[in-house]
């Protein structure tokens, strides 16, 4: 796995989640307001990292699949 630097976006999707994403997501252009969640080989631990800020926290589809929840 490779790192990447992953964000939280600070506004909850219709759903109620919380949506994270890599730097170089192609959503990152919408999310005008974000919190930098740290570097991390995995989406996992991000998703674990931005729980600790707001109460559910999913992974988008497009950059971190493995942590998306639909």
């Amino acid at each position: 796995m490779s790192y990447k630097h992953y964000y939280v976006g600070d506004s909850a999707m219709h759903s109620g989640d919380y949506e994270v994403h890599t730097r170089d997501c192609v959503e990152m252009v919408r999310i005008k307001s974000r919190t930098y969640l740290g570097y991390f080989d995995n989406c996992q631990d991000a998703v674990r990292k931005a729980s600790d800020i707001y109460p559910n926290v999913c992974g988008c589809k497009y950059c971190s699949p493995g942590c998306h929840r639909r």
